[in-house]
């Protein structure tokens, strides 16, 4: 982001002016300096905007019309630029109605300590788009060019693939890099997809090369037709395509994944006969130090070959899974280990996050393959329902006054009736719950949450958004679920005393945090100097193996 912002707000009032501008002088920590220009009219808006303001501040005080009046000329002269209401007394239903009316965002005038956040957010993310069609335009004039040097077959550049008309290994590179700088400087996700076509030497071999290329050409349109713009999707070998996800969840990746391979496996018609091609997918998160597509790929193949072991193998039947010849019961062989969770200041332990794990020594002690062999099964829910059952179990051991986190995955929260979570809930009445939410297990919007997260809060359970760095989306999370604490995940904790974008990001969201009055964890501590940082952005509560694995606690 540029060192200089220019915010326009409609105001009349000098005071409120001055408050707003003491407001964002908080970006300064960013090293950004933000000019507020008030300006009181219609026509000082129209050349105020003329001459490139970078966001423009709307006290709801001048009534809905000038609000909307207001809006339609911003939008008319930069469609772009992030418009902000600031609200007298804002509350859901009102905050809604102005975003669905297109308002970038709202803050209460009470709350304008996150008025820096929010401006800088809204700035950061309207340049990003306007990027991203830039970056659209050069492509789209790019394959024309193409298609004029090459007959329309695009075969005259290493960027496509002649073939299927998709980004060739060169373009994927390019594209590789682009999206990995872009998730650095913005803190969002960047996921990988992995489609394998496994048997198309058998129909070489039965029908020859052409119908081969025929059925290559239709998956690729069938891939290239269900994604959206924002993906990227190319070809990297004879019978392989990766898709890239940007600012995209973890669980909303496996939803696309599983789109493409409803789609690519249906059977694809040539002159000789309706082909069909079984198809493989993995889906894997792309770590922060990802360098290049060949590691790219090494990570989607592997997550590939595991995925297809999952289907291979796994199975269920009433209360259990196998994978193998391993055999999970949900009722007798999960057990809860915990991690504390200490004070910064003196490393005392407040609390622990209390985690799921199967047999010692098996397939099924790492959560994670109770969990992913129960989702091969479209048994995700009640799997997870399991473990917060063995969670809640432990919790009602620990001493009093202890924090206790347990987990619990928004799709479970949200497919299972209330009445279910309630009553596991009941069993651990006067323990103090924190129940953690991963954002990056979101799928969409999370408005679908509110009531749920409401009927919690009621219930005298207290909220943890977890996973906060590495997904989209984090401040509307927030500002829609109000939770007490929010946790940094591990990737940004993990080495970011020698990392300065991941402490610019790291001061992002401990600005939101701060401003929406959240407790701070983080997560992943494992070095002394991981600690210190920590200590030195004034975080107070930490996790992580500097102090302790998880561990059985009885």
């Amino acid at each position: 982001m540029s060192s200089s912002l220019r915010i326009l707000h409609f105001e009349t009032d000098a005071a409120a002016n001055e408050a707003v501008q003491a407001a964002l002088s908080a970006l300064a920590h960013e090293g950004v300096a933000a000019e507020v220009l008030q300006v009181s009219s219609r026509v000082a808006l129209d050349e105020a905007i003329a001459e490139a303001g970078t966001a423009l501040l709307i006290p709801t005080t001048v009534g809905d019309e000038t609000l909307a009046e207001l809006l339609d000329v911003c939008r008319y002269h930069e469609p772009e630029i992030p418009c902000i209401v600031l609200s007298d007394q804002p509350d859901e239903e009102s905050a809604l109605a102005w975003l669905k009316q297109g308002f970038t965002d709202v803050v209460a005038k009470t709350q304008l300590g996150r008025l820096a956040f929010t401006v800088e957010r809204a700035v950061r993310e309207s340049r990003d788009r306007e990027a991203m069609r830039l970056r659209e335009t050069e492509l789209r004039e790019m394959v024309q060019r193409m298609g004029g040097e090459s007959g329309g077959t695009g075969g005259g550049s290493l960027e496509r693939d002649a073939l299927t008309g998709l980004l060739s290994w060169q373009g994927m590179s390019r594209a590789l890099e682009r999206e990995l700088e872009l998730a650095h400087r913005t803190g969002s996700s960047l996921l990988a997809c992995l489609v394998s076509c496994n048997d198309l030497d058998k129909i070489e071999q039965n029908f020859g090369r052409e119908c081969t290329d025929l059925v290559l050409q239709g998956i690729a349109s069938r891939l290239s037709d269900t994604l959206r713009r924002t993906q990227i999707l190319g070809r990297v070998g004879e019978s392989e395509f990766l898709a890239l996800f940007p600012c995209t969840r973890r669980a909303e990746g496996y939803h696309v994944a599983a789109r493409l391979r409803a789609t690519a496996d249906s059977p694809v018609l040539t002159p000789e006969a309706p082909l069909k091609v079984e198809i493989s997918e993995g889906v894997v998160p792309l770590p922060w130090d990802t360098e290049n597509l060949e590691m790219v790929l090494e990570l989607a193949r592997a997550a590939l070959e595991e995925q297809e072991e999952f289907r291979s193998q796994a199975s269920s039947t009433g209360h259990t899974l196998r994978l193998g010849g391993q055999l999970l019961h949900y009722d007798s062989d999960l057990r809860a280990v915990g991690q504390p969770i200490v004070n910064l200041a003196d490393e005392s332990v407040v609390g622990y996050e209390l985690l799921c794990r199967g047999p010692a020594h098996g397939l099924f002690e790492d959560p994670e393959r109770i969990l992913d062999v129960a989702r091969a099964q479209s048994k995700l829910p009640m799997a997870d329902l399991y473990c917060l059952k063995a969670c809640l179990q432990e919790a009602r051991n620990l001493a009093p006054g202890l924090r206790v986190h347990v987990n619990i995955r928004p799709s479970t929260l949200f497919e299972v009736p209330f009445r279910v979570i309630e009553l596991l809930l009941r069993s651990c009445r006067g323990v103090k719950l924190f129940l953690e939410l991963s954002e990056e297990q979101f799928i969409g919007h999370p408005w679908g949450l509110v009531k749920r997260v409401q009927a919690l809060k009621k219930a005298g359970v207290r909220l943890v958004l977890d996973d906060v760095g590495r997904g989209r989306g984090t401040l509307d999370t927030v500002m829609l679920l109000e939770p007490q604490a929010v946790k940094i995940g591990a990737e940004l904790i993990t080495g970011a005393s020698e990392d300065v974008r991941k402490q610019r990001l790291l001061r992002r969201i401990l600005l939101l945090a701060d401003s929406a009055g959240c407790d701070i964890i983080a997560e992943g501590i494992e070095t002394s100097t991981d600690a210190a940082l920590a200590r030195s952005m004034n975080i107070s509560l930490a996790q992580g193996f500097l102090w302790s694995q998880p561990v059985m606690l009885r």
